[in-house]
């Protein structure tokens, strides 16, 4: 495949891991270089600017008709309903917790890494700074993102050691922070006053060196989708076989009540490209992408988005990662959970394609595919694909249908749904009780641009639809509706927003 304008080295190491992540070092593993090779590389293609006066930083996250609802939420502290968090109330609070220590909650990246949860403050303030153009807030903000590079390059000993997105040093986690930090720079860029040119372009350079070390490690995509699959199509799915049964995965996720395994719906080790933790830096990358116009780069994490589909995706909206229904938690709708969080990094690619418009006729969220693997083949495997067929021939299948196959599990099936349908160990996948997560993050962003009550319905949770009744929940250290790892920073941005986007 075409790479990138830089000089990169596919030295691969194979890492020792745990008895629990040893598909991961399967996965990582496969088709190993073993002598080092220096690749020179063609110049990127870029997209042709076409930029107005009135083109805003923000204007890939943002319209200014949202801009201007924010900031009228700020000020009638809007919630969207029963259930739902007072996001605004809690962004004023945190405003004025940042400004107290705005080096509070400084993250470390790298090998010894350290994201505290509370850096949501920064993040809160950032779009505070920006709806209600504060400029000194802004200030405050930039001088704290300029710290945070000054103590956390990208070229010492263990980034250049090439870590592994897939799995090593919670990787997925410093993405996603890097993702935010991204997105409240870009919000407040124009609001501060303080800042030279130079000073700022000493952040942007500081996003395009982690956006270089995951292309780096995007290089080894060819192992297993083939060579020059961002311009021809995939070729290959490895590595090859079902998941292994672990600790942590099962192969076979779906049961029916009386204990009996749900048969189609087979998982493959190919289709752990796919996963929660390697989306999330392919969604930071994309964003970096689309701001800085690297076609290159973002064509590739285009295409990596509709191999998901194809692969990870059944035709009824069933995902991949149902695997994870094999947990050590006791919970048995574990895989539906992380479902939701590659949802979510998927979404916000979606998002940016179509608010940013450099496809207009190929937007992510209108991609649709029949394509897919077949139980059986041999045109992506050397060996007969075991896993379930992901395709019927006939089905169209995208993101959106991933989303209504995710809204089932909330739903019985007199309401259209799976969640008395669909067991695993004898629990069923109905993401109810002690471990409910009544998540609406997702599918409200998605909702900007398909503006359907289906999907409007779900994340209200429209009790004459079949939902539940709507109840607020923290998911890891954030409230559920700021969205996988706090990535969407406040459910209130995004909800009941549908006039907002793509009128």
């Amino acid at each position: 495949m075409k790479h990138f304008n830089l000089i990169v080295s596919l030295v691969l190491s194979v890492v020792a891991l745990s008895v629990s992540c040893s598909n991961e070092q399967e996965f990582d593993a496969m088709v190993i270089e073993e002598n080092e090779k220096v690749l020179e590389v063609e110049p990127i293609e870029e997209i042709a600017e076409e930029t107005t006066e009135e083109e805003k930083p923000y204007h890939y996250l943002f319209t200014e008709a949202a801009k201007a609802e924010i900031k009228r939420r700020i000020e009638q502290e809007y919630v969207t309903g029963p259930g739902f968090t007072n996001d605004f109330v809690t962004i004023k609070e945190n405003v004025s917790t940042f400004l107290q220590a705005p080096d509070g909650y400084r993250p470390v990246f790298g090998e010894f890494h350290y994201m505290p949860p509370n850096r949501q403050y920064m993040h809160h303030s950032a779009v505070y700074a920006w709806a209600m153009e504060e400029v000194n807030l802004a200030n405050h903000i930039i001088k704290e993102i300029l710290s945070t590079v000054s103590e956390n390059a990208f070229n010492t000993s263990f980034w250049n050691s090439k870590p592994n997105f897939d799995f090593e040093y919670s990787l997925w986690v410093q993405s996603s922070e890097m993702e935010k930090t991204k997105n409240s720079y870009y919000l407040i860029k124009d609001i501060q006053d303080k800042y030279n040119t130079e000073e700022l372009e000493v952040i942007e350079n500081w996003f395009s060196d982690y956006a270089n070390l995951i292309i780096n490690y995007t290089t080894k995509f060819d192992n297993y989708l083939g060579e020059d699959w961002v311009y021809t199509g995939p070729s290959r799915l490895s590595s090859e076989g079902l998941f292994q049964k672990t600790a942590t995965s099962t192969p076979f996720p779906l049961e029916n009540k009386n204990g009996e395994i749900i048969e189609g719906y087979e998982i493959s080790k190919g289709q752990n490209l796919f996963n929660n933790r390697i989306v999330e830096s392919i969604a930071y990358l994309h964003s970096w992408a689309i701001v800085n116009k690297n076609l290159e780069a973002e064509k590739l994490c285009r295409e990596y988005f509709k191999n998901a589909i194809r692969f990870g995706v059944w035709p009824d909206g069933t995902f991949w990662e149902l695997m994870r229904n094999e947990n050590v938690y006791n919970i048995s709708a574990l895989g539906v959970w992380y479902s939701m969080s590659t949802l979510s990094a998927l979404v916000r690619m979606a998002h940016t394609d179509a608010l940013k418009g450099n496809f207009p006729e190929d937007r992510l969220y209108d991609f649709s595919t029949t394509e897919g693997i077949i139980k059986g083949s041999t045109n992506f495997t050397e060996e007969p694909y075991p896993g379930g067929s992901t395709t019927d021939g006939v089905t169209p299948k995208s993101l959106k249908t991933f989303i209504i196959g995710q809204s089932k599990y909330y739903r019985s099936s007199d309401y259209g749904g799976w969640n008395d349908l669909r067991y695993y160990k004898g629990g069923a996948l109905n993401m109810e009780g002690v471990n409910e997560r009544d998540y609406s993050i997702n599918q409200a962003i998605a909702n900007l641009y398909y503006k359907d009550s289906e999907l409007s319905d779900w994340y209200l949770y429209d009790t004459s639809k079949g939902y539940p009744t709507k109840d607020s929940f923290k998911d890891g250290h954030h409230q559920g509706d700021s969205g996988n790892l706090g990535t969407s920073v406040a459910g209130g941005l995004w909800l009941e927003m549908e006039s907002y986007f793509f009128y």
